[in-house]
Parts: structure tokens; sequence; C-alpha cells
């Protein structure tokens, strides 16, 4: 079974280095631009692990963070 993660980055080459590394290593990887893309993309699956930069529009990194925190599913 593959580990899925979400990707949450805004700087696109930083997104898809950080995408190939992971799939690299069997991760089933989804990605959202931001933090409020990345709540919609919540909304929809569940992913295993979240990897988030911190500063970026919309939602921060942080606020996302805090978001998924309390967040009982």
């Amino acid at each position: 079974m593959s580990l899925s993660v979400l990707v949450v980055e805004n700087n696109p080459v930083i997104q898809r280095a950080v995408s190939a590394i992971l799939e690299q290593e069997g991760c089933l990887v989804q990605t959202a631009e931001n933090g409020l893309d990345a709540l919609n993309k919540l909304k929809e699956d569940t992913p295993d692990l979240l990897f988030t930069d911190l500063v970026m529009p919309y939602v921060s990194g942080e606020q996302l963070c805090r978001i998924v925190k309390t967040n009982p599913s």
C-alpha cells in the first residue's frame, strides 16, 4: 500500500521537485498551489501525509496545519 501525500507549495519548481522525489519513493502524490486550494482538496480526500510550505497566499502553511489539526476527520 502506497503512502498518499498532499504537497502544498506555491512555487511550481519546488512543487514539481518534491512531488517527483515522493513519487520515486512510491508515494501517491496530489498537489495544491496554496492553502485554500489544499483545504478544498482535503474536503474530497484525506492524505496520509501533508507536506506544506509555510509562506503562501490566502492561507499560510501554519494556518493550514492549525485548521487540519482541529478538524476531527
